[in-house]
Protein backbone atom coordinates (compact mmCIF):
# COMPACT_ATOMS: atom_id res chain seq x y z
CA UNK A 1 0.00 0.00 0.00
CA UNK A 2 1.43 3.39 -1.03
CA UNK A 3 1.24 6.54 1.03
CA UNK A 4 -1.78 8.01 -0.84
CA UNK A 5 -3.92 4.85 -0.39
CA UNK A 6 -2.96 4.61 3.28
CA UNK A 7 -4.18 8.17 3.97
CA UNK A 8 -7.47 7.45 2.15
CA UNK A 9 -8.00 4.36 4.31
CA UNK A 10 -7.32 6.25 7.54
CA UNK A 11 -9.77 8.98 6.52
CA UNK A 12 -12.55 6.52 5.78
CA UNK A 13 -12.01 4.68 9.07
CA UNK A 14 -12.08 7.91 11.07
CA UNK A 15 -15.30 9.04 9.38
CA UNK A 16 -16.99 5.75 10.10
CA UNK A 17 -16.01 6.05 13.76
CA UNK A 18 -17.51 9.53 14.02
CA UNK A 19 -20.75 8.48 12.32
CA UNK A 20 -21.19 5.42 14.51
CA UNK A 21 -20.59 7.44 17.66
CA UNK A 22 -23.43 9.76 16.75
CA UNK A 23 -25.87 6.88 17.05
CA UNK A 24 -25.05 6.02 20.66
CA UNK A 25 -28.02 4.52 22.49
CA UNK A 26 -29.27 6.73 25.28
CA UNK A 27 -29.97 3.65 27.42
CA UNK A 28 -26.23 3.34 28.06
CA UNK A 29 -26.09 6.79 29.63
CA UNK A 30 -26.75 7.13 33.35
CA UNK A 31 -28.74 10.15 34.45
CA UNK A 32 -28.86 10.95 38.15
CA UNK A 33 -31.82 13.26 38.84
CA UNK A 34 -31.16 16.07 41.30
CA UNK A 35 -34.77 17.27 41.67
CA UNK A 36 -35.19 14.99 44.69
CA UNK A 37 -31.98 14.94 46.75
CA UNK A 38 -30.79 11.58 48.11
CA UNK A 39 -31.77 10.66 51.65
CA UNK A 40 -28.18 9.98 52.69
CA UNK A 41 -26.24 13.26 53.11
CA UNK A 42 -22.94 11.47 52.46
CA UNK A 43 -24.00 10.40 48.98
CA UNK A 44 -21.81 11.53 46.06
CA UNK A 45 -22.59 9.91 42.67
CA UNK A 46 -20.05 7.21 41.86
CA UNK A 47 -18.15 7.65 45.14
CA UNK A 48 -18.16 4.89 47.78
CA UNK A 49 -19.86 5.21 51.16
CA UNK A 50 -19.04 2.96 54.10
CA UNK A 51 -21.47 1.69 56.72
CA UNK A 52 -20.81 -0.70 59.61
CA UNK A 53 -23.11 -3.67 60.14
CA UNK A 54 -22.87 -7.31 61.22
CA UNK A 55 -22.38 -10.58 59.35
CA UNK A 56 -25.12 -13.16 59.98
CA UNK A 57 -23.79 -16.05 57.90
CA UNK A 58 -22.91 -17.90 61.12
CA UNK A 59 -23.65 -17.28 64.81
CA UNK A 60 -20.23 -15.69 65.49
CA UNK A 61 -21.50 -12.16 64.74
CA UNK A 62 -18.44 -10.50 63.19
CA UNK A 63 -18.56 -6.79 62.44
CA UNK A 64 -18.60 -5.81 58.75
CA UNK A 65 -17.84 -2.60 56.91
CA UNK A 66 -20.01 -2.42 53.79
CA UNK A 67 -18.71 -0.53 50.76
CA UNK A 68 -21.68 1.09 48.99
CA UNK A 69 -21.64 2.74 45.55
CA UNK A 70 -24.82 4.43 44.29
CA UNK A 71 -26.76 2.75 47.13
CA UNK A 72 -25.63 -0.74 46.10
CA UNK A 73 -23.41 -2.73 48.50
CA UNK A 74 -20.49 -4.10 46.48
CA UNK A 75 -17.80 -5.22 48.96
CA UNK A 76 -17.44 -6.32 52.57
CA UNK A 77 -14.55 -6.09 55.00
CA UNK A 78 -14.20 -6.53 58.74
CA UNK A 79 -14.65 -3.57 61.07
CA UNK A 80 -11.29 -2.24 62.23
CA UNK A 81 -10.69 -2.59 65.98
CA UNK A 82 -13.87 -4.62 66.41
CA UNK A 83 -13.69 -6.71 69.62
CA UNK A 84 -14.36 -9.93 67.70
CA UNK A 85 -12.76 -9.81 64.28
CA UNK A 86 -10.62 -6.64 64.29
CA UNK A 87 -10.81 -5.99 60.54
CA UNK A 88 -10.78 -9.64 59.45
CA UNK A 89 -13.60 -11.48 57.70
CA UNK A 90 -13.84 -15.12 56.64
CA UNK A 91 -14.79 -16.45 53.22
CA UNK A 92 -18.40 -17.01 54.28
CA UNK A 93 -18.69 -13.44 55.43
CA UNK A 94 -17.12 -12.12 52.24
CA UNK A 95 -19.60 -14.08 50.15
CA UNK A 96 -22.74 -12.96 52.00
CA UNK A 97 -23.40 -10.37 49.29
CA UNK A 98 -23.97 -13.30 46.94
CA UNK A 99 -26.85 -14.29 49.21
CA UNK A 100 -28.27 -10.77 48.95
CA UNK A 101 -28.24 -10.75 45.14
CA UNK A 102 -28.93 -14.47 44.62
CA UNK A 103 -31.55 -14.96 41.87
CA UNK A 104 -33.27 -17.78 43.79
CA UNK A 105 -34.07 -15.68 46.84
CA UNK A 106 -37.72 -15.79 47.83
CA UNK A 107 -39.51 -12.68 46.62
CA UNK A 108 -43.04 -13.02 48.00
CA UNK A 109 -45.00 -15.26 50.40
CA UNK A 110 -45.68 -18.72 48.97
CA UNK A 111 -48.64 -20.95 49.81
CA UNK A 112 -48.61 -24.65 49.05
CA UNK A 113 -51.24 -25.68 46.53
CA UNK A 114 -53.57 -28.51 47.46
CA UNK A 115 -55.09 -31.08 45.14
CA UNK A 116 -58.19 -32.98 46.31
CA UNK A 117 -57.33 -32.15 49.90
CA UNK A 118 -53.84 -33.61 49.63
CA UNK A 119 -50.69 -31.50 49.70
CA UNK A 120 -48.58 -31.75 46.62
CA UNK A 121 -45.09 -33.20 46.50
CA UNK A 122 -42.05 -31.09 47.37
CA UNK A 123 -41.55 -28.71 44.45
CA UNK A 124 -41.53 -24.98 43.89
CA UNK A 125 -44.32 -25.65 41.40
CA UNK A 126 -46.40 -26.80 44.35
CA UNK A 127 -46.64 -23.20 45.65
CA UNK A 128 -48.39 -20.05 44.55
CA UNK A 129 -47.56 -16.46 45.42
CA UNK A 130 -49.93 -14.70 47.82
CA UNK A 131 -49.99 -11.29 49.48
CA UNK A 132 -48.68 -10.57 52.95
CA UNK A 133 -52.20 -9.73 54.08
CA UNK A 134 -53.48 -13.12 52.93
CA UNK A 135 -50.57 -14.90 54.57
CA UNK A 136 -51.05 -13.13 57.91
CA UNK A 137 -54.78 -13.81 58.03
CA UNK A 138 -54.27 -17.45 57.10
CA UNK A 139 -51.81 -17.91 59.98
CA UNK A 140 -54.22 -16.35 62.49
CA UNK A 141 -57.08 -18.54 61.24
CA UNK A 142 -54.98 -21.69 61.54
CA UNK A 143 -53.81 -20.73 65.04
CA UNK A 144 -57.39 -20.27 66.19
CA UNK A 145 -58.48 -23.60 64.71
CA UNK A 146 -55.55 -25.32 66.42
CA UNK A 147 -56.47 -23.79 69.78
CA UNK A 148 -60.09 -24.91 69.39
CA UNK A 149 -58.88 -28.46 68.75
CA UNK A 150 -56.74 -28.41 71.89
CA UNK A 151 -53.46 -28.63 69.99
CA UNK A 152 -50.25 -26.71 70.69
CA UNK A 153 -48.91 -23.97 68.45
CA UNK A 154 -45.12 -23.98 68.61
CA UNK A 155 -42.22 -21.75 67.54
CA UNK A 156 -38.86 -23.27 66.57
CA UNK A 157 -36.06 -20.87 65.67
CA UNK A 158 -32.38 -21.02 64.97
CA UNK A 159 -29.94 -19.51 67.46
CA UNK A 160 -31.31 -16.08 68.44
CA UNK A 161 -28.64 -14.29 70.45
CA UNK A 162 -30.19 -10.86 69.93
CA UNK A 163 -32.97 -8.47 70.96
CA UNK A 164 -35.21 -10.44 68.62
CA UNK A 165 -35.33 -13.14 71.29
CA UNK A 166 -37.25 -10.76 73.57
CA UNK A 167 -39.71 -9.94 70.78
CA UNK A 168 -40.26 -13.65 70.11
CA UNK A 169 -41.08 -14.10 73.79
CA UNK A 170 -43.55 -11.22 73.60
CA UNK A 171 -45.17 -12.68 70.48
CA UNK A 172 -45.46 -16.16 71.95
CA UNK A 173 -46.82 -14.80 75.21
CA UNK A 174 -49.51 -12.68 73.52
CA UNK A 175 -50.64 -15.39 71.08
CA UNK A 176 -50.41 -18.47 73.33
CA UNK A 177 -47.63 -20.01 71.23
CA UNK A 178 -45.12 -22.33 72.89
CA UNK A 179 -41.56 -21.26 72.22
CA UNK A 180 -39.29 -24.28 71.85
CA UNK A 181 -35.60 -24.25 72.67
CA UNK A 182 -33.54 -23.03 69.73
CA UNK A 183 -31.99 -25.44 67.25
CA UNK A 184 -28.50 -25.06 65.83
CA UNK A 185 -26.53 -27.71 63.95
CA UNK A 186 -23.45 -27.12 66.12
CA UNK A 187 -24.97 -26.91 69.61
CA UNK A 188 -21.82 -27.80 71.62
CA UNK A 189 -24.08 -29.83 73.90
CA UNK A 190 -21.37 -31.98 75.49
CA UNK A 191 -19.07 -29.02 76.05
CA UNK A 192 -21.81 -26.98 77.74
CA UNK A 193 -22.87 -29.94 79.85
CA UNK A 194 -19.27 -30.60 80.88
CA UNK A 195 -18.86 -26.99 82.04
CA UNK A 196 -22.08 -27.35 84.02
CA UNK A 197 -20.79 -30.51 85.68
CA UNK A 198 -17.31 -29.17 86.46
CA UNK A 199 -17.92 -25.46 87.07
CA UNK A 200 -21.67 -25.23 87.56
CA UNK A 201 -22.00 -23.06 84.44
CA UNK A 202 -23.95 -24.24 81.38
CA UNK A 203 -21.89 -21.97 79.14
CA UNK A 204 -18.96 -21.82 76.77
CA UNK A 205 -16.38 -19.32 78.01
CA UNK A 206 -14.20 -16.92 76.07
CA UNK A 207 -10.82 -18.45 75.25
CA UNK A 208 -7.98 -15.91 75.59
CA UNK A 209 -5.65 -17.37 72.99
CA UNK A 210 -3.82 -14.06 72.67
CA UNK A 211 -2.66 -14.25 76.30
CA UNK A 212 -1.52 -17.90 76.17
CA UNK A 213 2.06 -18.97 75.53
CA UNK A 214 1.09 -22.59 74.85
CA UNK A 215 -2.15 -23.73 73.22
CA UNK A 216 -3.32 -27.33 73.14
CA UNK A 217 -6.43 -27.92 71.03
CA UNK A 218 -8.12 -31.29 71.23
CA UNK A 219 -10.45 -31.79 68.26
CA UNK A 220 -11.54 -28.13 68.31
CA UNK A 221 -11.27 -26.71 64.77
CA UNK A 222 -10.76 -23.21 66.14
CA UNK A 223 -10.18 -21.49 62.78
CA UNK A 224 -12.94 -23.32 60.87
CA UNK A 225 -16.27 -23.80 62.69
CA UNK A 226 -15.58 -23.77 66.44
CA UNK A 227 -17.49 -20.92 68.18
CA UNK A 228 -15.81 -17.80 66.71
CA UNK A 229 -13.21 -18.91 64.15
CA UNK A 230 -12.32 -15.42 62.88
CA UNK A 231 -11.75 -14.18 66.42
CA UNK A 232 -9.55 -17.19 67.11
CA UNK A 233 -7.53 -16.53 63.94
CA UNK A 234 -7.04 -12.88 64.92
CA UNK A 235 -5.91 -13.90 68.40
CA UNK A 236 -3.50 -16.50 67.01
CA UNK A 237 -1.88 -13.86 64.82
CA UNK A 238 -1.46 -11.46 67.74
CA UNK A 239 -0.08 -14.20 70.01
CA UNK A 240 2.55 -15.19 67.46
CA UNK A 241 3.58 -11.57 66.94
CA UNK A 242 3.71 -10.52 70.60
CA UNK A 243 5.51 -13.35 72.39
CA UNK A 244 6.94 -16.85 72.19
CA UNK A 245 3.93 -18.97 71.35
CA UNK A 246 3.53 -22.65 70.55
CA UNK A 247 0.46 -24.56 69.45
CA UNK A 248 -0.14 -28.32 69.43
CA UNK A 249 -3.29 -29.61 67.73
CA UNK A 250 -4.56 -33.14 68.37
CA UNK A 251 -7.31 -34.68 66.24
CA UNK A 252 -8.25 -38.06 64.72
CA UNK A 253 -8.46 -36.68 61.17
CA UNK A 254 -6.93 -34.03 58.92
CA UNK A 255 -8.14 -30.43 59.07
CA UNK A 256 -7.09 -26.95 58.05
CA UNK A 257 -6.72 -26.11 61.74
CA UNK A 258 -4.21 -28.92 62.16
CA UNK A 259 -2.10 -27.67 59.26
CA UNK A 260 -1.82 -24.24 60.89
CA UNK A 261 -0.53 -25.55 64.25
CA UNK A 262 3.15 -25.79 65.16
CA UNK A 263 2.63 -29.50 65.56
CA UNK A 264 -0.29 -31.58 64.41
CA UNK A 265 -0.69 -34.95 66.16
CA UNK A 266 -3.09 -37.64 64.97
CA UNK A 267 -4.83 -39.54 67.76
CA UNK A 268 -6.79 -42.77 67.42
CA UNK A 269 -10.55 -42.08 67.24
CA UNK A 270 -11.94 -42.41 70.75
CA UNK A 271 -8.49 -42.20 72.34
CA UNK A 272 -9.01 -38.63 73.55
CA UNK A 273 -10.47 -39.77 76.87
CA UNK A 274 -7.32 -41.79 77.63
CA UNK A 275 -5.13 -38.78 76.88
CA UNK A 276 -7.16 -36.64 79.30
CA UNK A 277 -7.04 -39.32 82.03
CA UNK A 278 -3.27 -39.51 81.52
CA UNK A 279 -2.83 -35.73 81.87
CA UNK A 280 -5.02 -35.52 84.98
CA UNK A 281 -3.06 -38.32 86.67
CA UNK A 282 0.33 -36.84 85.73
CA UNK A 283 -0.64 -33.47 87.19
CA UNK A 284 -1.95 -35.06 90.40
CA UNK A 285 0.93 -37.53 90.84
CA UNK A 286 3.66 -34.94 90.30
CA UNK A 287 1.82 -32.24 92.29
CA UNK A 288 1.90 -29.84 89.37
CA UNK A 289 -1.53 -28.37 90.02
CA UNK A 290 -2.07 -24.70 90.83
CA UNK A 291 -5.62 -25.48 91.96
CA UNK A 292 -6.06 -28.81 93.68
CA UNK A 293 -8.95 -31.15 92.98
CA UNK A 294 -10.95 -32.27 96.02
CA UNK A 295 -9.80 -35.63 97.34
CA UNK A 296 -13.22 -37.15 96.58
CA UNK A 297 -12.74 -36.27 92.91
CA UNK A 298 -9.15 -37.51 92.80
CA UNK A 299 -10.20 -40.90 94.15
CA UNK A 300 -12.67 -41.32 91.28
CA UNK A 301 -10.17 -40.63 88.48
CA UNK A 302 -9.39 -44.02 86.87
CA UNK A 303 -5.84 -45.29 86.94
CA UNK A 304 -4.51 -46.33 83.54
CA UNK A 305 -1.05 -47.57 82.65
CA UNK A 306 1.20 -45.85 80.14
CA UNK A 307 0.83 -48.95 77.97
CA UNK A 308 -2.96 -48.54 77.86
CA UNK A 309 -2.61 -44.87 76.99
CA UNK A 310 -0.15 -45.62 74.19
CA UNK A 311 -2.36 -48.39 72.85
CA UNK A 312 -5.56 -46.30 72.84
CA UNK A 313 -4.12 -42.98 71.66
CA UNK A 314 -1.61 -44.23 69.11
CA UNK A 315 1.00 -41.89 70.63
CA UNK A 316 4.46 -42.99 71.69
CA UNK A 317 5.66 -42.38 75.24
CA UNK A 318 7.89 -39.63 73.84
CA UNK A 319 4.82 -37.93 72.32
CA UNK A 320 3.00 -38.09 75.65
CA UNK A 321 6.00 -36.67 77.46
CA UNK A 322 6.31 -33.81 74.97
CA UNK A 323 2.63 -32.86 75.39
CA UNK A 324 2.90 -33.04 79.17
CA UNK A 325 6.07 -30.96 79.41
CA UNK A 326 4.79 -28.30 77.03
CA UNK A 327 1.59 -28.00 79.04
CA UNK A 328 3.03 -27.87 82.54
CA UNK A 329 6.11 -25.75 81.74
CA UNK A 330 4.22 -22.88 80.14
CA UNK A 331 3.33 -19.79 82.17
CA UNK A 332 -0.13 -19.32 80.63
CA UNK A 333 -1.30 -22.59 79.08
CA UNK A 334 -4.67 -23.01 77.39
CA UNK A 335 -6.48 -26.26 76.62
CA UNK A 336 -9.49 -26.16 74.30
CA UNK A 337 -11.45 -29.38 73.79
CA UNK A 338 -14.26 -29.54 71.25
CA UNK A 339 -15.23 -30.55 67.73
CA UNK A 340 -15.24 -34.25 66.93
CA UNK A 341 -13.36 -35.11 70.13
CA UNK A 342 -16.31 -34.06 72.29
CA UNK A 343 -19.03 -35.25 69.90
CA UNK A 344 -18.37 -39.00 69.99
CA UNK A 345 -19.56 -41.65 72.43
CA UNK A 346 -17.05 -40.67 75.13
CA UNK A 347 -17.14 -36.98 74.22
CA UNK A 348 -18.79 -35.85 77.45
CA UNK A 349 -16.26 -37.74 79.58
CA UNK A 350 -13.45 -36.20 77.53
CA UNK A 351 -14.84 -32.69 78.03
CA UNK A 352 -15.31 -33.21 81.80
CA UNK A 353 -11.72 -34.39 82.21
CA UNK A 354 -10.49 -31.48 80.07
CA UNK A 355 -12.34 -29.13 82.42
CA UNK A 356 -10.46 -30.63 85.35
CA UNK A 357 -7.13 -30.07 83.57
CA UNK A 358 -8.15 -26.45 82.95
CA UNK A 359 -8.95 -26.03 86.64
CA UNK A 360 -5.80 -27.68 87.99
CA UNK A 361 -3.43 -25.68 85.78
CA UNK A 362 -5.10 -22.38 86.66
CA UNK A 363 -6.50 -21.65 83.20
CA UNK A 364 -9.85 -20.52 84.63
CA UNK A 365 -7.98 -17.65 86.32
CA UNK A 366 -5.96 -16.58 83.28
CA UNK A 367 -6.84 -17.80 79.78
CA UNK A 368 -10.46 -18.91 80.22
CA UNK A 369 -13.08 -16.27 81.03
CA UNK A 370 -16.70 -17.08 81.82
CA UNK A 371 -17.35 -13.35 82.21
CA UNK A 372 -17.53 -13.12 78.41
CA UNK A 373 -19.27 -16.45 77.86
CA UNK A 374 -21.10 -17.10 74.61
CA UNK A 375 -24.77 -16.10 74.51
CA UNK A 376 -26.32 -19.56 74.16
CA UNK A 377 -28.90 -19.38 76.95
CA UNK A 378 -31.85 -20.58 74.82
CA UNK A 379 -29.97 -23.10 72.68
CA UNK A 380 -31.30 -26.64 72.95
CA UNK A 381 -29.86 -30.04 72.11
CA UNK A 382 -30.88 -33.05 70.06
CA UNK A 383 -32.85 -34.26 73.09
CA UNK A 384 -35.16 -31.28 72.60
CA UNK A 385 -35.49 -32.13 68.91
CA UNK A 386 -36.44 -35.67 69.93
CA UNK A 387 -39.22 -34.29 72.14
CA UNK A 388 -40.54 -32.22 69.23
CA UNK A 389 -40.45 -35.28 66.98
CA UNK A 390 -42.40 -37.28 69.57
CA UNK A 391 -45.01 -34.51 69.86
CA UNK A 392 -45.41 -34.50 66.09
CA UNK A 393 -45.72 -38.27 66.08
CA UNK A 394 -48.57 -38.00 68.59
CA UNK A 395 -50.35 -35.35 66.47
CA UNK A 396 -50.10 -32.77 69.26
CA UNK A 397 -48.91 -29.85 67.10
CA UNK A 398 -51.31 -27.51 65.30
CA UNK A 399 -49.30 -24.63 63.83
CA UNK A 400 -45.53 -25.07 63.72
CA UNK A 401 -43.36 -22.03 62.99
CA UNK A 402 -39.81 -22.77 61.80
CA UNK A 403 -37.53 -19.78 61.34
CA UNK A 404 -33.89 -19.29 60.34
CA UNK A 405 -33.29 -23.00 60.63
CA UNK A 406 -33.19 -26.04 58.37
CA UNK A 407 -33.61 -29.01 60.73
CA UNK A 408 -34.83 -31.47 58.09
CA UNK A 409 -31.44 -31.19 56.37
CA UNK A 410 -29.27 -31.48 59.49
CA UNK A 411 -31.07 -33.44 62.23
CA UNK A 412 -29.98 -37.11 62.41
CA UNK A 413 -32.46 -39.42 60.74
CA UNK A 414 -32.84 -41.70 63.75
CA UNK A 415 -34.76 -38.95 65.60
CA UNK A 416 -37.64 -39.39 63.17
CA UNK A 417 -38.19 -35.66 62.61
CA UNK A 418 -38.36 -35.98 58.83
CA UNK A 419 -40.99 -38.72 59.09
CA UNK A 420 -43.08 -36.93 61.70
CA UNK A 421 -42.80 -33.37 60.37
CA UNK A 422 -45.87 -33.65 58.08
CA UNK A 423 -48.04 -34.43 61.13
CA UNK A 424 -48.21 -30.76 62.10
CA UNK A 425 -51.52 -29.37 60.84
CA UNK A 426 -50.01 -26.19 59.39
CA UNK A 427 -46.33 -25.49 58.99
CA UNK A 428 -44.95 -21.97 58.47
CA UNK A 429 -41.35 -21.33 57.41
CA UNK A 430 -39.53 -18.00 57.73
CA UNK A 431 -36.73 -18.25 55.19
CA UNK A 432 -34.90 -16.47 52.39
CA UNK A 433 -34.65 -19.60 50.22
CA UNK A 434 -36.71 -22.73 49.61
CA UNK A 435 -34.66 -24.99 51.87
CA UNK A 436 -35.36 -28.65 52.55
CA UNK A 437 -37.46 -27.66 55.56
CA UNK A 438 -39.25 -24.75 53.86
CA UNK A 439 -40.17 -26.99 50.93
CA UNK A 440 -42.10 -29.26 53.31
CA UNK A 441 -44.04 -26.38 54.87
CA UNK A 442 -47.50 -25.15 53.91
CA UNK A 443 -46.59 -21.46 53.93
CA UNK A 444 -43.23 -19.78 53.33
CA UNK A 445 -42.67 -16.20 54.46
CA UNK A 446 -39.67 -14.54 52.73
CA UNK A 447 -37.19 -12.91 55.08
CA UNK A 448 -35.22 -9.80 54.21
CA UNK A 449 -31.45 -10.11 54.03
CA UNK A 450 -29.56 -8.73 57.02
CA UNK A 451 -28.24 -5.89 54.85
CA UNK A 452 -31.86 -4.91 54.18
CA UNK A 453 -32.83 -5.05 57.86
CA UNK A 454 -32.52 -3.53 61.29
CA UNK A 455 -31.42 -5.80 64.11
CA UNK A 456 -28.63 -6.67 66.49
CA UNK A 457 -26.50 -9.62 67.59
CA UNK A 458 -25.18 -10.26 71.09
CA UNK A 459 -22.58 -13.01 70.49
CA UNK A 460 -21.21 -12.93 74.02
CA UNK A 461 -21.78 -11.14 77.28
CA UNK A 462 -20.93 -7.45 77.10
CA UNK A 463 -21.04 -7.06 73.31
CA UNK A 464 -23.91 -5.88 71.11
CA UNK A 465 -23.40 -5.68 67.33
CA UNK A 466 -25.73 -3.60 65.17
CA UNK A 467 -27.42 -4.90 62.03
CA UNK A 468 -28.49 -2.00 59.83
CA UNK A 469 -29.88 -1.76 56.29
CA UNK A 470 -27.49 -0.58 53.58
CA UNK A 471 -29.92 -1.14 50.71
CA UNK A 472 -33.68 -0.98 50.37
CA UNK A 473 -35.39 -4.40 50.14
CA UNK A 474 -35.04 -5.80 46.64
CA UNK A 475 -38.25 -7.82 46.88
CA UNK A 476 -41.47 -8.07 48.90
CA UNK A 477 -39.69 -9.38 51.97
CA UNK A 478 -40.00 -8.59 55.67
CA UNK A 479 -37.81 -8.91 58.75
CA UNK A 480 -38.81 -11.52 61.30
CA UNK A 481 -39.40 -8.76 63.83
CA UNK A 482 -41.84 -6.91 61.56
CA UNK A 483 -43.68 -10.15 60.79
CA UNK A 484 -44.16 -10.94 64.48
CA UNK A 485 -45.31 -7.41 65.35
CA UNK A 486 -47.92 -7.49 62.58
CA UNK A 487 -49.11 -10.97 63.53
CA UNK A 488 -49.46 -9.91 67.16
CA UNK A 489 -51.52 -6.88 66.15
CA UNK A 490 -53.76 -8.93 63.88
CA UNK A 491 -54.22 -11.63 66.52
CA UNK A 492 -55.41 -8.96 68.99
CA UNK A 493 -57.59 -7.24 66.35
CA UNK A 494 -55.52 -4.08 66.64
CA UNK A 495 -54.02 -1.86 63.97
CA UNK A 496 -50.66 -0.19 64.30
CA UNK A 497 -47.93 1.19 62.06
CA UNK A 498 -45.22 0.31 64.54
CA UNK A 499 -42.14 -1.29 62.98
CA UNK A 500 -39.38 -3.50 64.29
CA UNK A 501 -36.94 -0.63 63.72
CA UNK A 502 -38.95 1.55 66.10
CA UNK A 503 -39.26 -1.26 68.66
CA UNK A 504 -35.52 -1.89 68.47
CA UNK A 505 -34.44 1.73 68.79
CA UNK A 506 -36.76 2.22 71.75
CA UNK A 507 -35.08 -0.75 73.44
CA UNK A 508 -31.58 0.52 72.63
CA UNK A 509 -32.42 4.01 73.88
CA UNK A 510 -33.82 2.64 77.14
CA UNK A 511 -30.64 0.62 77.70
CA UNK A 512 -27.99 3.10 76.52
CA UNK A 513 -29.53 6.53 76.16
CA UNK A 514 -30.02 8.45 72.91
CA UNK A 515 -26.43 9.64 72.49
CA UNK A 516 -24.80 6.24 73.08
CA UNK A 517 -27.38 4.56 70.86
CA UNK A 518 -26.45 6.84 67.96
CA UNK A 519 -22.75 6.17 68.58
CA UNK A 520 -23.44 2.43 68.60
CA UNK A 521 -25.22 2.60 65.24
CA UNK A 522 -22.39 4.63 63.72
CA UNK A 523 -19.62 2.41 65.15
CA UNK A 524 -21.49 -0.82 64.52
CA UNK A 525 -21.22 -2.18 68.05
CA UNK A 526 -21.36 -1.33 71.74
CA UNK A 527 -19.06 -2.94 74.25
CA UNK A 528 -19.54 -3.12 78.00
CA UNK A 529 -16.57 -4.19 80.09
CA UNK A 530 -17.47 -7.36 81.94
CA UNK A 531 -15.62 -8.33 85.12
CA UNK A 532 -13.78 -11.65 84.79
CA UNK A 533 -15.45 -14.65 86.38
CA UNK A 534 -13.33 -17.31 88.07
CA UNK A 535 -15.64 -20.27 88.64
CA UNK A 536 -15.42 -22.67 91.52
CA UNK A 537 -15.23 -26.39 90.93
CA UNK A 538 -18.33 -28.44 91.74
CA UNK A 539 -17.05 -31.57 93.50
CA UNK A 540 -20.47 -33.07 94.17
CA UNK A 541 -21.54 -32.78 90.54
CA UNK A 542 -18.24 -34.19 89.26
CA UNK A 543 -18.42 -37.13 91.64
CA UNK A 544 -21.93 -38.04 90.51
CA UNK A 545 -20.79 -37.99 86.92
CA UNK A 546 -17.56 -39.93 87.45
CA UNK A 547 -19.45 -42.67 89.28
CA UNK A 548 -21.20 -43.59 86.02
CA UNK A 549 -18.58 -42.46 83.48
CA UNK A 550 -17.67 -44.84 80.66
CA UNK A 551 -14.04 -45.31 79.61
CA UNK A 552 -14.41 -47.33 76.45
CA UNK A 553 -11.34 -48.46 74.57
CA UNK A 554 -10.64 -46.80 71.24
CA UNK A 555 -12.36 -48.74 68.44
CA UNK A 556 -10.23 -50.85 66.15
CA UNK A 557 -10.37 -50.60 62.38
CA UNK A 558 -11.58 -47.75 60.21
CA UNK A 559 -13.87 -45.12 61.74
CA UNK A 560 -16.16 -42.86 59.70
CA UNK A 561 -16.47 -39.28 60.97
CA UNK A 562 -19.10 -36.72 59.98
CA UNK A 563 -16.97 -33.60 60.30
CA UNK A 564 -18.09 -29.99 60.77
CA UNK A 565 -17.33 -27.83 57.76
CA UNK A 566 -17.43 -24.11 56.92
CA UNK A 567 -19.20 -24.98 53.65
Amino acid sequence: MNRRDFLKFIGMASGATVLSSCGIEKSTEKIIPRIIPPEDPDYIPGEPMFRNSTCTECPAGCGTTVRIVDFNPIKLEGVENHPLNDGALCVRGQSSLMRLYHPERLKTPLLRLASDGQTQAMSEKGFRAISWDEASQLIIDKMQVSAEQGKRNTYLSGLTNSSLSQLIDEFCGSTNVERLTEYETFDYANLREANRIVFGRDEIPAYKIEEADFLLTLGADIIETFITPVNHAVQLKKAKESHDFRWFHIEPHVSMTGFKANRKMTIRPGGEIYLMVYLVNVIITNKLDKNSLPSSVKSRIPQVSDKEVVQNTGFSEADLEQITQALINSRNPLLIAGGVSTAQSTGLETAVLAGQVQWMLGMTDTTIDFGQAQNLANLGTLLDVQQLSDSLSNNEIGVLFVTRSNPLATVPGNLGLNDNFPNADFKVAFSDFVTETAAECDLILPLSHSYESWGDVQPHKGLTNVIRPVIKPLYQTETEGDILIKLSQRYANRQSDRTYEQWLKEKWTAELGQADMEKMIERGYHRTEMPPVSPNISAQSINRFLNDAQYDSAPSGAVLFALPSIR
